[in-house]
């Protein structure tokens, strides 16, 4: 909680608030917001939006995407308000690499708490997309993992994230991620578990 408040105050310096507590209210405004801007646009097309240039928005989407850990943890209601805000600040300015991180939790929100599987699924493809395009070597690990162990399971065969998770894996070792990599193995391991490889 700690770590949020103090990102809330950075992120209020850089003219993005996030709220305080959540509510449905909230939820269903951010979302709402996000739905209008989304107006028109079909998701994959969002691939092609403009390189964001903009410095203080560029740090704000990177500060949101750092944020992820500590609101998933200690703020959990607050997730699709941070990933609606992310969203919304890549449509508005362009896509940065941090954006990839907003559309792979903004899948995630719409798959795991919000009951949206194709919508979320078409987000979390995005972010692979858009991490194509970019090639962040830090990235390449942290977005396939959030895609296979989140998203990418609801509208493809479990074994389909086997690939996918070991990508993950490798990228985070060769990048000395060595947290990402250990999250990357597990969920490696439980889709050959639950995908019936013989262990």
């Amino acid at each position: 909680l700690e770590a949020i408040a103090i990102g809330r105050d950075a992120l209020e310096q850089l003219g993005v608030k996030l709220p305080t507590e959540t509510d449905e209210t909230k939820i269903g405004k951010a979302l709402q917001n996000l739905a209008s801007q989304l107006q028109g646009r079909r998701i994959e097309e969002l691939v092609d939006l403009p390189m964001m240039t903009d410095a203080t928005t560029q740090a704000a989407i990177q500060l949101l995407g750092t944020l992820f850990p500590p609101v998933f943890l200690g703020m959990p209601g607050l997730l699709p308000v941070l990933s609606s805000r992310m969203v919304s600040l890549s449509i508005e300015f362009g896509n940065a690499p941090a954006s990839t991180v907003g559309y792979a939790i903004h899948g995630m929100v719409l798959c795991a708490f919000l009951g949206d599987v194709e919508t979320g699924y078409s987000f979390g493809k995005l972010a692979m997309n858009v991490l194509n395009r970019f090639n962040v070597r830090e990235l390449n690990a942290t977005i396939p993992a959030f895609f296979g162990s989140f998203i990418q399971h609801h509208q493809e065969p479990i074994r389909a994230t086997i690939p996918t998770l070991k990508g993950s894996y490798t990228a985070a070792i060769e990048t000395g991620n060595f947290l990402q990599s250990g999250y990357s193995i597990l969920n490696y391991l439980e889709s050959n578990l639950f995908g019936g490889v013989e262990l």
